[in-house]
């Protein structure tokens, strides 16, 4: 399993076309172009105009890559770990605002359910 650890400087929560499409991301720092990035991010992103699953998109400080779903997370406070459908794992600490903390965690519930990472 591919393990991706690091530190979000920025975590967001964006909402498009009224709700319909809702991205909450990740980032160890956007301060990079996107064919020049060196720092992770990750994403996860829903369309509710169509069915389907969210879909999870990143960058591993080297490459980007994406189209995996998720299998299982758990979001606290301070850290963020999700494991994906292709077996990688991110582990992210962070230290987002209250608001955007409520709102990722209310999205979360709503595509995944409760928290569901197990210690390993």
């Amino acid at each position: 399993m591919q393990i991706i650890d690091f530190i979000a400087s920025e975590v967001e929560f964006n909402e498009a076309l009224d709700g319909d499409i809702v991205e909450v991301s990740f980032d160890e720092g956007s301060d990079q172009g996107v064919f020049d990035r060196t720092k992770c991010c990750v994403s996860i992103s829903q369309n509710y105009e169509f069915s389907g699953a969210a879909t999870v998109e990143w960058h591993d400080g080297e490459d980007y890559n994406g189209g995996s779903e998720v299998l299982s997370y758990r979001f606290t406070n301070d850290l963020f770990e999700l494991i994906t459908t292709d077996e990688v794992k991110f582990s992210v600490t962070h230290d987002c605002r209250k608001e955007t903390y409520t709102k990722i965690e209310e999205f979360l519930q709503r595509e995944f359910g409760y928290n569901s990472v197990t210690s390993s």
